[in-house]
């Protein structure tokens, strides 16, 4: 009665009765029947028993001849639901020709119940793996992860597809000189490069910390390797193709360098701020013509902070910064662009122009135009003393005509009544050629006087003009 369990003995007649004459005191409550009835009917404990486990049961009392085997199953119907049992019982033949089995019954509920949380546990952790597995063969990126000894545990698809690795070829327990051995046999790397990439990646793979590496293959692609140290002293990697990201960025720098050349060239300042009102881009020029401190020409140098400094040198004629700065700020949210002139405390004049960006930010060209200036004033000097040596021209032009066309009226007159003898013959033929010679002269002057009248009044913009139809071929044969 002291053993954990029950024990009992049970025995099958020779006319087929099932009786169980001895069973200890904890039997009773495991096969949920009393020793009484199991001693007059063993068979009564089989309505105790789940319906699916009763076949176990009959077949372990059912067979005399075999050696039995442990049964389990399940006692429905106690007050705190079903419990399972197991059973272990040896059959001898009695002295009547009757069967006896002497055996142990066990309480197994809580081994199986912990079996079934181990099951339940596997299923996940199984699930886990599976999981785990569809994600590490869909990374884009590739994966191995090494034991503290530097042999390899786990690895991904896309590793082998990196390094044109046959699957068949990577194993569990493979170390990483043998792989990057037969990475360099398959012609990952140039003959001169091969050495040097081993002994680089081992070296990244024995750090104590995260490393960073790029390799470049034979075939030109550029892998990006970052190799991470695990707390247990081993280490994880991944592997990422970067040859476009590369390729980009040596562009992109490339036009960077170029701009920044092209902006220090320039004869113009130029500034650009981010729609943060930060100093983001800017030239030596800029810094120059507004004749700002070294602090002030920094990545990220506030807008408001340039300004104050602008107003220190007093290049803001008095005008309150704050107020300057909030104009300026309401002029980059509404987008406006800009062009203004601003005479500066040393007399100078500079062109401004601002023209908005995309983020709310906005870049602004700084340029010296006192010399454009200087030249405007001596150009509209200039034009104003054309003007007037015009209008002096015109007046002697005016005064030259009067002068010279009354005499030559007279003298045209006079030598056309000589020509004509309009008061009688002058005696000598010499006369008359003569007075036809000075009134031939006289009409030609006449006609160039007049002729310079017209090209005065041309420039005036005062000459009349008279349309009339003309014969073109007249014209050019004359």
């Amino acid at each position: 009665d002291n053993l954990p369990g029950a024990v009992f003995t049970c025995i099958r007649h020779a006319d087929g009765r099932l009786t169980m004459p001895y069973l200890s005191r904890g039997g009773e409550a495991l096969l949920g029947c009393g020793r009484e009835q199991l001693a007059a009917d063993a068979t009564a404990m089989l309505a105790h028993i789940d319906a699916a486990d009763r076949p176990e049961v009959e077949g372990l009392f059912g067979n005399t001849a075999a050696p039995s085997r442990p049964a389990q199953f399940r006692i429905a119907g106690l007050g705190d639901g079903s419990r399972w049992v197991q059973c272990l019982a040896q059959p001898h033949a009695g002295r009547n020709g009757e069967t006896i089995w002497d055996g142990f019954l066990l309480d197994i509920d809580a081994q199986k119940a912990a079996m079934r949380e181990r099951d339940a546990a596997r299923g996940k952790l199984d699930e886990k793996t599976r999981l785990a597995d569809i994600a590490l063969d869909n990374m884009t990126q590739g994966l191995t992860l090494y034991d503290p000894q530097g042999r390899l545990e786990v690895f991904n698809r896309r590793y082998c597809e990196i390094y044109n690795l046959p699957p068949d070829f990577l194993r569990p327990g493979i170390t990483l000189t043998e792989i990057m051995q037969y990475s360099v046999s398959i012609g990952n790397y140039s003959p001169a490069e091969a050495q040097h990439a081993i002994d680089t990646r081992l070296a990244i793979a024995q750090s104590a910390r995260r490393q960073r590496l790029f390799q470049t293959l034979a075939d030109g692609r550029i892998i990006e390797v970052v190799h991470q140290p695990l707390p247990d002293g081993g280490s994880v990697a991944t592997f990422n193709e970067v040859t476009e990201a590369k390729r980009r960025e040596s562009e992109l720098a490339t036009k960077s360098e170029l701009l920044q050349v092209t902006l220090e060239r320039m004869r113009e300042g130029i500034s650009v701020f981010d729609g943060g009102y930060r100093l983001r881009a800017w030239n030596d020029q800029f810094i120059a013509l507004l004749e700002l401190p070294p602090e002030c020409a920094q990545v990220g140098t506030p807008l408001a902070d340039i300004i104050r400094a602008q107003a220190k040198l007093g290049e803001l004629g008095g005008m309150d910064p704050e107020q300057r700065i909030a104009e300026v700020i309401a002029n980059a949210r509404a987008r406006r662009s800009l062009r203004w002139e601003r005479r500066r405390r040393n007399g100078s004049v500079m062109e401004l122009q601002r023209n908005p960006m995309p983020d709310g930010g906005f870049i602004t060209v700084y340029r010296d135009i006192t010399e454009l200036k200087r030249g405007e004033q001596a150009l509209r000097a200039a034009k104003e003393e054309a003007e007037q040596a015009s209008r002096a021209k015109g007046e002697f032009l005016a005064n030259m005509s009067h002068e010279l066309r009354t005499p030559l009226y007279a003298i045209i007159g006079f030598s056309e009544i000589l020509r004509d003898e309009m008061f009688g013959p002058l005696g000598n033929e010499h006369y008359r050629d003569y007075a036809r010679d000075v009134h031939a002269s006289g009409t030609h002057l006449l006609d160039l006087i007049n002729d310079i009248l017209d090209m005065s009044k041309i420039e005036a913009g005062k000459l009349e003009l008279h349309e009339q139809a003309i014969d073109m071929q007249d014209l050019l044969q004359t």
